[in-house]
């Protein structure tokens, strides 16, 4: 029976590399290499009925949206809201991180070790034997009668590098949704059928619920948002429901103000939330405290921007909020450079502990403390720099750092030639190089 042809309903099964843990996953559907998803998450509801739509899987034919947008305007978010939307419609999710060449291939890898232990037996036999992770997994997408996947290319930045049109399947069944900040590659893919989708700002009144939730003490009820499961034709009718305890009623005025100066961008109000949380500011002195910092890094790293800008606002709330990491501790800070210098992917938090010289001063050859590792990486979790992930089986953790952050804290150490940035390189080279000079 051809895939096209074939009637099948989602299989049950797991997957070791499924870390979305602290959120509602679908029912009877395979999960490859999903990362975590927010617990705050608002709005977007006309982007999520137009995945919705044109990634339908009783459609005929290959269905495929390319949503781009700025960095940090939440399109991995979106798409991991609708996988817990309307997962259940999909046999199996692959998520593939495309953040650079390297990533990719490491991700295709642990996406066909993971479809070796976990897919169907009960399949169309497999054409390919080699060794190649990205056509194992092309060419077990291509040939199945579970044609009702959906696979994820996640921040495909780098089009040129990773080969873009490589990593899709050539079938005439699956869903693809890839994300991207170039508008070109909507426009590479726009002559194979692919739709584009515009992530911008959210709407003022969700950005001002997102603050909101972000910048509560952890302590206090939460404004949160609880996800349904919906077929396309019923999502209408079962939009995200907010919760919020009146016993702690934010200044409206003064949020929406901040909302709005940050233009909406859902990665500027999640870090200006943790600023407010901790108290490094205010509601009422963060519009004068954030304008000062920005002017001053205009000057610094654009000169000649005259102008307010989308993209340098989530960086000026990146370079406030690493600026107070590294006031309030010095070891977090160097830790940060770390992940940074490694790069916006998975690291395994035991590797961390394996790299000496960087969070504290240990003897050669030692191991970084754990508790004291944690203790460090506890701070740049809560202002929100980094995540750390637990896979499905509580066996493993990873630690990972948004790519907006990454490039900033990278470019921040070599343009000031930080002696901060040449401590964590050495240590990060005389790991990988356990001969070179010191």
């Amino acid at each position: 029976m051809h895939p096209e042809n074939a009637d099948i309903d989602t299989f049950t099964g797991g997957s070791p590399r499924t870390e979305s843990s602290n959120a509602q996953q679908p029912k009877g559907c395979l999960l490859f290499g999903l990362p975590t998803a927010v617990t705050s998450f608002f709005g977007r509801e006309k982007e999520l009925a137009f995945l919705s739509d044109k990634l339908d899987p009783t459609v005929r034919g290959r269905k495929g949206v390319v949503a781009f947008g700025l960095a940090g305007s939440g399109k991995t978010q979106l798409v991991l809201r609708f996988i817990q939307t309307f997962g259940n419609r999909y046999s199996a999710v692959i998520w593939i991180n495309a953040s650079s060449k390297e990533q990719a291939v490491k991700s295709f890898a642990d996406t066909a070790e993971a479809i070796n232990a976990l897919w169907p037996t009960k399949d169309l036999p497999m054409t390919y034997y080699g060794n190649d992770p990205d056509r194992k997994v092309l060419l077990r997408l291509r040939s199945t009668i579970h044609s009702r996947w959906l696979l994820v290319i996640d921040s495909a930045d780098d089009i040129d590098d990773i080969n873009l049109s490589g990593l899709i399947p050539d079938c005439k069944h699956g869903s693809v949704v890839i994300t991207s900040t170039r508008r070109s590659a909507a426009e590479l893919l726009e002559a194979k059928g692919f739709h584009s989708l515009e992530i911008d700002s959210l709407d003022s009144a969700s950005a001002s619920q997102l603050l909101t939730s972000v910048s509560r003490d952890p302590k206090t009820p939460q404004l949160t948002s609880v996800p349904e499961q919906a077929s396309s034709s019923e999502y209408e009718s079962k939009k995200t429901v907010v919760q919020l305890s009146d016993e702690f009623p934010p200044d409206n005025d003064k949020i929406a103000a901040i909302a709005n100066e940050l233009y909406c961008i859902p990665l500027a109000l999640e870090q200006a939330g943790a600023l407010l949380r901790r108290r490094i500011v205010t509601l009422d002195n963060f519009l004068e405290r954030y304008r000062s910092h920005y002017k001053t890094l205009m000057a610094q790293r654009f000169p000649g921007a005259t102008h307010y800008d989308k993209g340098h606002s989530v960086i000026a709330v990146v370079s406030l909020l690493c600026s107070a990491v590294e006031a309030q501790s010095p070891d977090s800070a160097r830790l940060m450079t770390m992940l940074a210098v490694l790069g916006p992917r998975k690291i395994h938090f035991d590797l961390l502990k394996l790299i000496p010289d960087v969070v504290v001063d240990v003897s050669e050859g030692s191991s970084i403390d754990d508790t004291l590792l944690r203790l460090n990486l506890s701070l740049l979790v809560d202002v929100c720099l980094v995540k750390v992930e637990v896979n499905q089986t509580k066996t493993e953790e990873f630690v990972s750092i948004h790519g907006l952050v990454c490039r900033w804290i990278v470019d921040t150490m070599l343009t000031n030639q930080q002696p901060n940035f040449s401590l964590v390189l050495g240590a990060v080279m005389r790991f990988i190089w356990p001969d070179c000079n010191r």
